[in-house]
């Protein structure tokens, strides 16, 4: 009876407000590329929250990697007809030390929301100030064994949700690899409807 009455209340109230949330909020760790092989899995989770963390792994070339997934997102009145609206965040380990990370958001004011056309105009040789000019700050970054060249690294533009740049509910993704002295040698960049 007490379960009925709770879940009776709470999809009264999800009814009366006009929104849910998905996920269980977190505190974004500030992390950078200088953390990259340095930072330990017990520093961060101790500031973003081991219980919101659903863990799993991953192999990426012959490397068993642990990985942290976080997100929390929002329906409803405060999504203003926009789908969903939050964060998500994935930090992965080798041998307990950070390796990579990305942290999506399609929150105003914190958005990771990036152009495509500009991110596909991006040719090797390209510096790492010149991609962050035009593109901003990256949502994430990567180290070997996720970067292509051992001594390199990846940097990662990711969003999902409405795109104000477009108008409309997207997908998008980019993956610029960077060699040792921080010049690309590759870029991948798509976009798609959600």
């Amino acid at each position: 009876m007490r379960l009925r009455t709770a879940l009776l209340i709470s999809i009264g109230s999800v009814a009366a407000t006009g929104c849910f949330t998905v996920g269980t909020p977190f505190q974004v760790p500030v992390v950078n590329e200088g953390q990259l092989g340095r930072l330990t899995q017990n520093e961060l989770l101790s500031n973003a929250g081991r219980d919101a963390a659903r863990p799993s792994t991953t192999t990426v070339r012959g490397v068993k990697l642990q990985c942290y997934e976080f997100d929390t997102y929002k329906a409803g009145a405060s999504a203003m007809g926009k789908g969903l609206v939050g964060r998500s965040a994935e930090y992965c380990f080798d041998n307990g030390v950070l390796v990579a990370y990305l942290v999506t958001s399609n929150v105003s004011g914190e958005s990771s929301d990036f152009d495509t056309v500009k991110a596909r105009n991006i040719q090797p040789g390209t510096t790492y100030e010149q991609v962050i000019a035009l593109l901003g700050k990256p949502a994430g970054a990567a180290v070997w064994p996720i970067a292509s060249a051992s001594d390199g690294m990846q940097l990662r533009y990711s969003f999902t949700g409405y795109s104000g740049i477009l108008g409309k509910d997207v997908l998008k993704d980019a993956r610029i690899e960077l060699d040792a002295k921080r010049t690309v040698i590759s870029s991948q960049a798509e976009e798609r409807p959600r």
